[in-house]
């Protein structure tokens, strides 16, 4: 058994089976967990094997793909929160890719930490402001 099917299944084990996965691409498997955004979708994550046999935990831009839809970071500010939140989690974010590296010892409490932070980026777009044009007719 290869080091990524062997950390997959340590993985399985620590989340007491309800954990899943699927090969998604050679050497990319995505973890299905019971972890839901707001709608129902599941949050998606993803493990990896690097070039330097490391263990990569990421989301491919899903969470920053998703927030789009209603929120844009779009502002210095918004930019700010939004790397708070990383450094916060020990999270880094390259080319909206949101990832971590895990190894054995630590692969339970990174993907809950992942997925928690996940979450946090996609509730940003509570901080949107409407904005009022006019509260007077013309």
């Amino acid at each position: 058994m290869n080091n990524m099917n062997s950390l997959l299944e340590l993985a399985k084990k620590s989340f007491n089976g309800h954990m899943s996965y699927s090969e998604k691409r050679p050497g990319i498997y995505q973890i299905f967990l019971p972890f839901y955004h707001e709608d129902g979708d599941m949050v998606e994550v993803y493990l990896e094997q690097t070039e330097s046999n490391k263990f990569l935990l990421c989301d491919y831009g899903m969470t920053i793909m998703r927030l789009s839809y209603s929120y844009e970071i779009d502002s210095p500010t918004k930019e700010k929160i939004f790397q708070r939140i990383l450094s916060e989690n020990s999270l880094y974010e390259s080319e909206g890719n949101i990832q971590c590296f895990t190894n054995e010892n630590t692969i339970y409490t990174d993907t809950l930490n992942t997925i928690q932070t996940l979450l946090k980026i996609s509730s940003m777009k509570y901080f949107k402001r409407e904005v009022v044009k006019s509260l007077f007719y013309e």
